[in-house]
């Protein structure tokens, strides 16, 4: 996505936070119901015909993963569906449970900037009653508005605002869990203050699915920033770019966000996203500009820095294929070098990883294999790690990331915990 379109992309207001994308999703009501729940018909076809139920309560949730484990069925879950992992329903799967019927914001205390809600409430939905407060969840993910919470937390999935706000991770107080044998668990609480036990929180956030199915969380808010300023500096070459984005990165300034866009023969960008107090932010890019011996190409500010990052959210949209490769950010140049010639680039500087998109609606599967094989090639002789985190390609053939044995034995005994029939998905042996 050139910096042109997201402009024209951030131009147009997303009211469709929260709702459905057209086609290929869950939709409660589609279907008679099947072992409890709402069944849904759009995803059962590429699950490869398994049906696709939403419990409605975690009763109903958990009566059904009790018998699934019993009978050793295989279950997999998704939430609103729109950032599935690669490869998610291509193994054999029995059954698919979506969170979408579990849609209630249950308790909000703004004193207190604590919120609990269930598992298939949307960030828009969360940012529509979080905002008439002056509130916020500083969460950016790909397709944020659509994206469910709990799909949020089960994959970890975070955007640029990493850079102050930290990961998904760092946002939950508490959450309530149905294992894969079909127990329920309270984990964490609903303060701030809550150090007691081992933290389960943060085992069950990023976990993919391989525990269990996030069913509500309470998370902490934030106060809306007074002022949101962005800066865009621009260079005629990427080599000069990464230099600039590795300067900001190391100068003494907390930045909220920090990307570098690169690609298809755009101009390189680093985005740089201040927020706070007018003076704060103010002093901030004074620092900056004297950091790096300029001033930005271009400032954006309120609602057009706000867009401007929205649009940023949806760099993924139309991409064939999806990569994300990272290493160290001082190492930042060697990725960026072998990415652009194979997609479209938005990096986190300040933690070395990038995205890259292999785009192109026509794009054949031969071609898109081929960009990421050269991707992937690319960036090993760098010794970067490299994951397709999406592709239109049926069964994509991407093996799990080789283990050592003493983690792996480490974490099959995690997973045995929560799941003793293995009926949630497994790491390869």
């Amino acid at each position: 996505m050139s910096l042109e379109a997201l402009e024209d992309a951030s131009a147009v207001r997303d009211d469709e936070g929260g709702k459905e994308p057209a086609g290929g999703e869950a939709h409660p009501g589609d279907a008679p119901a099947t072992n409890g729940g709402t069944a849904a018909g759009g995803r059962a076809t590429e699950a490869g015909g398994a049906p696709v139920v939403a419990p409605r309560t975690v009763r109903e949730l958990s009566n059904l993963m009790a018998r699934a484990s019993r009978d050793g069925r295989q279950v997999r879950f998704v939430g609103n569906a729109t950032s599935l992992p690669a490869g998610y329903l291509d193994r054999p799967v029995d059954l698919v449970v979506s969170t979408r019927a579990l849609d209630t914001v249950h308790a909000y205390d703004p004193a207190d900037l604590t919120l609990t809600a269930d598992a298939g409430v949307s960030l828009g939905q969360l940012e529509r009653v979080t905002g008439d407060q002056g509130q916020w969840l500083p969460l950016d993910p790909p397709a944020r508005a659509r994206r469910s919470l709990g799909g949020v937390l089960a994959s970890g999935a975070y955007g640029p605002l990493q850079g102050k706000f930290g990961t998904p991770r760092d946002h939950v107080l508490g959450l309530t869990l149905v294992t894969g044998d079909g127990r329920v668990l309270e984990l964490g609480g609903r303060v701030v203050k809550n150090v007691a036990g081992y933290d389960l929180v943060k085992l069950a956030v990023g976990s993919g699915g391989r525990l269990g199915i996030v069913t509500s969380a309470t998370v902490r808010l934030h106060p809306l920033p007074v002022r949101d300023v962005t800066l865009l500096y621009q260079t005629p070459r990427l080599a000069l770019t990464v230099v600039l984005a590795r300067s900001l990165a190391t100068a003494p300034v907390r930045i909220p966000a920090l990307e570098l866009l690169a690609g298809h023969g755009e101009e390189p960008t680093v985005a740089v996203r201040l927020l706070g107090s007018p003076e704060a932010v103010a002093e901030s890019e004074r620092i900056l500009n004297a950091r790096v011996g300029r001033n930005a190409s271009r400032r954006l500010e309120g609602e057009a820095s706000a867009r401007w990052f929205a649009a940023l959210e949806r760099f993924e949209d139309d991409a064939a294929a999806v990569a994300r490769v990272s290493h160290l950010p001082s190492r930042l140049g060697d990725l960026v070098e072998p990415a652009v010639e194979c997609g479209t680039v938005a990096a986190h500087v300040s933690l070395g990883v990038l995205r890259v998109a292999v785009r192109g609606p026509g794009a054949s599967e031969a071609a898109v294999l081929d960009a990421l094989a050269r991707l992937r090639d690319g960036v090993a002789s760098a010794g970067a790690t490299f994951r397709v985190s999406r592709t239109n390609i049926p069964r994509w053939p991407a093996p799990e990331p080789a283990t050592a044995p003493g983690v792996l034995a480490l974490t099959r005994g995690i997973m045995d915990s929560f799941d003793p029939a293995g009926v949630l998905s497994r790491p390869a042996s």
